[in-house]
């Protein structure tokens, strides 16, 4: 618009300002917000870059910034011996970050599977959602079947494609319904663990809860209602995420990697939605790192390597 009334005030110049004749009639056309600001109605920008719509959702505006993740402080080691040949050890000192990188990387993915870094980054790390899949493996031919199925990937179901397009939504109702703010989360990467890797749905400040920091975990079910869901069970009539189910291990390893002590994990149906407040479980948390750090360096690296 200021360009426009730059021109306008040009107009009476004689010899008129090319200027004014690229934007004659300029002021007639719609604009439309895009990426880099207004643009015309229909023109390339408006369609191929449409305006980033943040999905932070703040219902709490004076709360404190959420910490960087993993925690500061948060030490993650554990004690596995391992004597890795030249190849792996290469492999391994590429995989290592400091405490300034993995925050840079938890925030410059948070756009997760649309985010090509967040593909490279997790591609050689163990993340979360194989964690339970792989602390019930049984057998060296088993895992590196497991292994070989991990490095193939999962194409993109239908179902898949359904709950990434419900998530935003299903957060908002998520937030209203708890009252809590809801923000972006990214990979995160403890520098004690640089072969694992997590990627939540969400981070989640709860003024009522103590610490007020945690995470959320959204499951989309196409099931009619929660009684249907298989990875719930009643306890005491309330629905609870299964403990020997992929899904705990999953939120398990969440909490592992940020140093967060608790998830709000969210299962979503046609006609309902229940929110279960998992907390850390320092028992699973202990077993799971000792299977994970023996899958990793004894069946998935050489199969990743080769």
């Amino acid at each position: 618009p200021h360009i426009i009334a730059s021109a306008e005030k040009l107009q009476d110049k004689r010899p008129q300002p090319g200027i004014c004749k690229l934007l004659h009639g300029l002021e007639a056309l719609n604009f439309v917000d895009s990426k880099f600001g207004p643009v015309p109605f229909g023109s390339l920008l408006s369609y191929q870059c449409p305006p980033e719509i943040s999905r932070d959702i703040i219902k709490h505006p004076g709360a404190p910034g959420f910490p960087q993740l993993p925690l500061e402080g948060y030490n993650f080691r554990f004690n596995f011996q391992f004597e890795p040949n030249y190849k792996q050890q290469c492999h391994l000192e590429s995989l290592k970050v400091s405490r300034e990188m993995s925050a840079a990387i938890e925030e410059e993915t948070r756009l997760q599977s649309e985010c090509q870094l967040w593909t490279q980054v997790c591609k050689p790390r163990l993340t979360a959602s194989r964690f339970g899949e792989i602390c019930h493996v049984r057998g060296e031919s088993t895992a590196k079947s497991l292994a070989a199925r991990i490095l193939r990937g999962t194409p993109q179901t239908a179902a898949m494609k359904r709950g990434l397009d419900l998530e935003p939504d299903i957060l908002r109702q998520y937030s209203e319904f708890c009252d809590v703010s809801v923000t972006q989360c990214g990979v995160i990467i403890h520098p004690d663990a640089p072969h694992l890797a997590a990627s939540p749905d969400a981070k989640v400040f709860n003024p009522r809860e103590t610490p007020p920091f945690g995470l959320a975990e959204v499951k989309s079910c196409d099931v009619e209602d929660v009684a249907q869901v298989k990875h719930l069970i009643t306890v005491r009539g309330q629905a609870c995420l299964k403990k020997n189910h992929k899904y705990y291990h999953q939120v398990q390893g969440q909490l592992a990697l940020s140093g967060l002590q608790w998830c709000d994990f969210i299962t979503d149906t046609h006609t309902d939605f229940t929110v279960e407040r998992v907390f850390r479980d320092e028992e699973i948390i202990n077993s799971m790192r000792q299977k994970l750090d023996y899958f990793y360096h004894n069946i998935y690296m050489d199969a990743l390597l080769r």
